[in-house]
């Protein structure tokens, strides 16, 4: 059976924890993972874009100062059980 990310959880804050418990089968199972870019990055990106090519609409001041910023995957995924409450 293969879901979408989107069905198990999206997460974009700490602790980026997604319950897939309902979801395993007691072999087999495969879990895939997409990492996307963080929004700041996004708005750096389009920062020095001409405004019909930027892929972002914000009312948030994009600063000149601003760098980008580690984004992805930055650590180890780790599977681990919950207890039930």
């Amino acid at each position: 059976m293969r879901f979408l990310f989107s069905l198990l959880g999206i997460v974009w804050a700490p602790p980026f924890r997604v319950a897939v418990g309902k979801y395993l089968k007691p072999t087999g199972n495969q879990l895939e993972i997409d990492v996307v870019n963080s929004w700041r990055n996004r708005l750096i990106g389009d920062r020095d874009k001409a405004k019909d090519k930027r892929l972002t609409k914000t009312n948030v001041t994009i600063r000149p100062d601003w760098q980008l910023q580690k984004s992805g995957l930055l650590g180890p995924v780790q599977l681990v059980q919950a207890s039930e409450k």
